[in-house]
């Protein structure tokens, strides 16, 4: 009796499902998306550089809501009071005071954060009294690194490569400026230019260790 019983309940919900289906045939009521199931689109935020002006700091990139906030920080991060620019809102956000919560002479993550939970990848930067520098990111980055003619690149280890190369053309390295490290490199961009940034450890008998894999884009030439 009692899986007739279940049997009868199953037959009528379908019946139910089947003459609500027709009687909505043709109409132009749209569906609700909670009701069908269908997972509403998350837009991933993409950080494409930053830089300061004085304490100010202006991010670039893609995707950024209303809302998105500049994060700082690797393991305790800290949120920045961030606006949206109100001439690029989707692509400029403004932290007016974030230059006060970034050190010197070390390295720092800078992370966005649309209001759904989405994050951007992580770009770390290098800041000095004299200077501003992108960490070249490791080499499963998934995308371009954009620079500008007179930006800093700071390439950390790359003293310890056995093999490197990049393009002397377009990157010139610095001396004369202080990096956390004697194994860190810092390049300035001199020209504009697309070209493929690379360096490995090698150890007869070990696994070679790929330290940077990464296209470079200099103003903003497209990455063949």
């Amino acid at each position: 009796m009692k899986l007739l019983a279940v049997l009868l309940a199953f037959l009528s919900v379908i019946a139910a499902g089947q003459t609500t289906g027709s009687g909505q045939s043709g109409s132009s009521v749209p569906h609700n998306q909670s009701s069908v199931g269908v997972v509403p689109y998350l837009l991933v935020p993409k950080l494409n550089g930053a830089r300061l002006k004085g304490n100010k700091l202006i991010v670039t990139g893609q995707n950024f809501t209303e809302g998105a906030t500049i994060l700082t920080g690797d393991i305790a991060q800290i949120s920045l009071n961030t606006r949206n620019d109100p001439d690029s809102p989707s692509t400029t956000l403004i932290a007016k005071k974030g230059g006060k919560y970034l050190p010197f002479d070390q390295y720092f993550g800078l992370t966005v954060q649309n209001p759904n939970g989405e994050y951007s990848f992580f770009l770390d930067y290098l800041r000095d009294e004299s200077f501003w520098a992108l960490a070249l990111p490791g080499p499963l980055y998934p995308y371009p690194v954009n620079l500008k003619v007179g930006d800093y690149l700071v390439v950390p280890d790359l003293g310890l490569a056995t093999t490197w190369f990049g393009d002397s053309f377009v990157l010139t390295r610095v001396f004369d400026l202080p990096v956390p490290s004697s194994h860190d490199w810092l390049f300035q961009v001199v020209r504009p230019g697309v070209f493929r940034f690379y360096a490995e450890i090698a150890h007869i008998g070990s696994p070679t260790l790929v330290l940077y894999n990464n296209g470079i884009v200099v103003n903003g030439e497209a990455l063949q």
